[in-house]
């Protein structure tokens, strides 16, 4: 808990969770708008890099990150841009990133990480926090997952002419986003 202090020259970091709780706030109201737009077809296509689309997610959920205390890693190995609907891609993002956090939380996992490894042909998100039961990865691979969040990712990549692919990994779960036209 933040509180103001007398000497208002003394309050940068208030002012600055003021400003990111500002930011968070407008975000879930996009969050939410892309919900109530789920079915509607949005053709809002624009030229953007995936690095930054990822730096923004992770900016607006900076707070969420720091109490879950777990470590992402960006690795940028290409300046890999696309021509999508970039508000849809930042849910991706936020869907990946959010179900590593709530994992790592439920299987009390000490030290989680994710990795994004951002290369020509592909995207990979990687965790370490237990990945899936082989039952629900069968139906997630089979698009018969129960949750919103990861169908509603298969159709953002759909539209873009994208898809992904998942897998468990050592201690947690692989997905690897590609284009279609390119080979894996």
């Amino acid at each position: 808990m933040y509180e103001l202090k007398q000497n208002l020259n003394d309050n940068e970091e208030f002012y600055q969770r003021l400003k990111d709780t500002e930011n968070s706030i407008k975000f879930m109201i996009e969050t939410m708008n892309t919900f109530l737009g789920y079915y509607k077809q949005d053709n809002n296509y624009s030229t953007f890099e995936i690095k930054d689309n990822i730096k923004q997610v992770l900016q607006l959920i900076d707070i969420e990150i720091k109490n879950s205390k777990i470590k992402i890693q960006l690795e940028n190995n290409f300046s890999l841009k696309i021509t999508a609907n970039k508000n849809e891609w930042l849910h991706i993002w936020l869907n990946l990133i959010t179900n590593s956090i709530k994992s790592s939380k439920l299987h009390n996992i000490k030290n989680p990480e994710i990795k994004i490894i951002i290369n020509e042909e592909n995207i990979i998100f990687t965790d370490n926090c237990k990945g899936f039961e082989n039952d629900i990865l069968k139906n997630v691979q089979e698009f018969k997952q129960q949750g919103l969040g990861l169908k509603m990712s298969f159709k953002i990549l759909k539209k873009s002419n994208w898809s992904m692919n998942i897998e468990n990994f050592n201690d947690g779960v692989k997905f690897t986003i590609f284009n279609k036209n390119s080979i894996l």
